[in-house]
């Protein structure tokens, strides 16, 4: 980070000097309206009435005329009902009820007319206040216009280029400081990258030689294996060294590198010597193609391995070997069938009897009582 930061500020200095101006100008001329979200909703409805203060107050006459102020008017005729009901309200309880409604709808008119009376009147339009308005409905629309499309991304592009501002005009301030930063970093890095290149080197051999112990029980006697350190042009994320494991399984072949020599049956052999030997980081493992190759005492090697890695972890093994499949503690079959004109796989756990019968036949095919012995005997040592 901070020889990119470095990097930039030898990248051009006319260019940061533009973005500073820039930045600067942005942020400045944001600050100056000083937005704020939600404003021009209510900025809008007034220049709407400021606009129509005439025809406003020609509609509130009009309601006055007819509530209060002509020849016959609401509030008029409520107060004669009010005294129509005078003589009626002594005797019944409804029409004193009506009464006292009618007072209430009295009261409440004369109270819109008072309202009705200052809006009529105040039909003389504020040049200023209109003026204000329409300043900043234009000022906040020139703002959308370049920073937004809203006031919410106008703020939001705001803070960015405050940030940015400060970073550049901090970088400018400490372009002296940050050389040496990166100087002292690198040495750091270089110092550290050195310390694991010693300390990789010491491990490299024994744990070789541990992994060959055990890749050569699976099956593999003459497998060679090896890491190799080849160092970067910079320090990066796993050190000075990139770390690659070289291999060859046969007599006469120089090792290459795993993933180019190995085929799907070493590779799954490789990685289960690795996670017995160095333990796996995740909980659960799958091996495929684990058995490719191998019969006999291998295949009891290999088994004997997964087993042992099964009692830290979940292990899934896909295998055709009964030797391998013996030592599982659940079996579940792969099987295909047509269905409705189509295939389609099917995996199911074996019951106890359906494991017995199914390691019978990866052993001869069939699940004759030799079979079968031999199955009890496998799953007995399993």
């Amino acid at each position: 980070d901070a020889r990119a930061r470095l990097d930039a500020l030898r990248a051009g200095e006319r260019e940061r000097a533009r973005q500073l101006d820039l930045l600067a100008f942005q942020v400045r001329e944001i600050a100056e309206v000083s937005p704020q979200p939600g404003e021009e909703e209510p900025l809008t409805a007034e220049l709407s009435r400021l606009s129509n203060l005439e025809t406003i107050a020609q509609g509130a006459a009009g309601a006055l005329e007819l509530l209060s102020e002509g020849e016959t008017t609401a509030a008029g005729l409520i107060a004669e009902a009010v005294k129509a009901l005078n003589a009626g309200a002594k005797y019944d309880e409804t029409s004193g009820q009506l009464q006292r409604d009618l007072r209430e709808a009295l009261d409440a008119v004369q109270a819109v007319v008072g309202e009705l009376r200052g809006v009529a009147e105040d039909s003389a339009p504020d040049p200023e206040e209109l003026a204000r308005v329409e300043g900043r409905l234009s000022a906040l629309g020139k703002l959308r216009a370049k920073y937004g499309p809203t006031l919410e991304d106008v703020l939001a592009f705001h803070a960015e280029a405050e940030t940015d501002l400060n970073r550049l005009t901090r970088d400018e301030q400490d372009a002296g400081s940050l050389e040496a930063e990166v100087e002292r970093l690198h040495a750091q890095a270089v110092r550290e990258g050195e310390a694991l290149d010693r300390a990789r080197g010491r491990v490299a051999g024994p744990l070789a030689a541990r992994l060959v112990a055990v890749i050569r029980e699976l099956g593999m006697p003459h497998a060679r294996l090896e890491f190799r350190l080849s160092p970067l042009t910079a320090p990066g994320p796993s050190g000075l060294s990139d770390v690659a494991l070289y291999f060859t399984a046969n007599p006469g072949e120089d090792p290459g590198p795993l993933a180019d020599v190995a085929s799907g049956g070493e590779l799954s052999r490789v990685m289960l010597a690795i996670s017995t030997v160095l333990g796996a980081d995740t909980p659960t493992v799958v091996f495929d193609e684990v058995d490719a190759g191998i019969g006999g005492a291998a295949a009891l090697a290999v088994a004997g391995q997964l087993a042992g890695l099964a009692e830290g972890r979940q292990v899934l093994v896909v295998t055709h070997l009964a030797q391998i499949a013996a030592r599982a503690d659940h079996h579940y079959k792969v099987e295909k069938r047509v269905e409705g004109g189509r295939t389609v796989s099917h995996v199911r756990l074996l019951s106890e009897p359906e494991r017995l019968e199914e390691i019978a036949r990866m052993l001869g095919g069939n699940t004759s009582e030799v079979a079968l012995s031999h199955a009890r005997e496998l799953l007995s040592h399993g």
